[in-house]
């Protein structure tokens, strides 16, 4: 994973996004359904074509007091999950 991996974009053709008092999301893409606890919902909402992972990275690394590299590998894993789920975009 490099540093340099620009912003990621949420994909908004045929996804319905629900939400409950909790904090979790789910997403709803075709017969296809994912469901985001509280901390993937703050990754998923950063998903707006402005923010670089690294950027994300920081905020989690701040926010829940974890090693940033360690903040980087988890946010990647999980956005390649959203991509492999046709959810989300970014240009390597």
């Amino acid at each position: 994973m490099s540093g340099d991996i620009k912003p990621v974009q949420k994909i908004q053709e045929g996804i319905i996004v629900l939400k409950d008092d909790k904090g979790r999301t789910v997403i709803r893409r075709a017969h296809s359904f994912i469901l985001l606890k509280s901390f993937e919902t703050e990754i998923w909402e950063m998903c707006d074509g402005s923010t670089p992972i690294d950027e994300m990275a920081l905020f989690v690394s701040r926010k829940y007091g974890v090693e940033l590299d360690m903040a980087r590998n988890e946010i990647f894993q999980f956005l390649k999950k959203l991509k492999e789920k046709g959810l989300i975009d970014w240009e390597d």
